[in-house]
This record gives C-alpha cells, sequence and structure tokens, in this order.
C-alpha cells in the first residue's frame, strides 16, 4: 500500500484480488500525480485482477484530467490488472460527452460492487 504515516488524499482498499482507488472530490494534478505515482507503485508491488478507481466523491472533471486517468489506466493495464471507473455521475458522464473525450477502451460501471462482481466471475 502507499507510504504508511504520511498523509494521502487517495484511500486504496484491498477486496478480492482487487484494489479499489478512492479518488477525492478534487483532482488536482498534484492528487493527480499521487493517484499515479501511488498506484503504479503498488500494482508493481502486488499482483491484482483489477484496479477499481472509484470517482464517485467527483462532481468536476475536465479533459486533462480524464486524459490523465486514461493514461494510468493504460499503465494498470501494462501491469498486468484490468481498470476500472466507477460512479461517474451522470453530469461528468454527460460533460464528457459533450466534449468529445475519448470514451473508449475503458471499462466501467456504476459502483465498486459492480465491478467486483464481474471480476469474481473472471
Amino acid at each position: 500500500m502507499p507510504e504508511w504515516g504520511r498523509a494521502s488524499s487517495v484511500v486504496f482498499t484491498e477486496l478480492e484480488r482487487c484494489v479499489v482507488v478512492t479518488c477525492p472530490s478534487a483532482l488536482s494534478p498534484v492528487v493527480l500525480e499521487e493517484l499515479r505515482a501511488q498506484t503504479l507503485t503498488l500494482c508493481s508491488e502486488r499482483v491484482f485482477k483489477a484496479v477499481i478507481f472509484d470517482l464517485s466523491a467527483v462532481a468536476l472533471l475536465d479533459l486533462t484530467e480524464w486524459e490523465t486517468l486514461r493514461a494510468l489506466s493504460a499503465g494498470v493495464k501494462m501491469m498486468g490488472a484490468e481498470s476500472w471507473l466507477v460512479g461517474l455521475k451522470p453530469s461528468v458522464a454527460s460533460a464528457l460527452i459533450i466534449m468529445n473525450a475519448d470514451i473508449d477502451g475503458l471499462r466501467y460501471a456504476m459502483g465498486v460492487e459492480d465491478a467486483l462482481e464481474v471480476n469474481r466471475q473472471r
């Protein structure tokens, strides 16, 4: 897991050979770099079936933040785990469509439990 004793705005929870990455409501460049570094370090140290990014607290997401999450998802895949984006609010999903964000090639679910259920069946 991430460095213990160090304050972090990102929460990692291991469940059923998956890791749930709970993202904070504000995804600043500093938070996104922390998210990237900690997630990829964790994936290099442990084997997971999936990394589930829980975005349910995120109310706003711009294209730069979205592309950073896409790149991180690709990195997770390169480390051997599936990447899931879950909990997207309808307003965020709608805004991404309106902004012509590249949404292809990613796995989505309504919530953490939905992504875990799919991974249980694999």
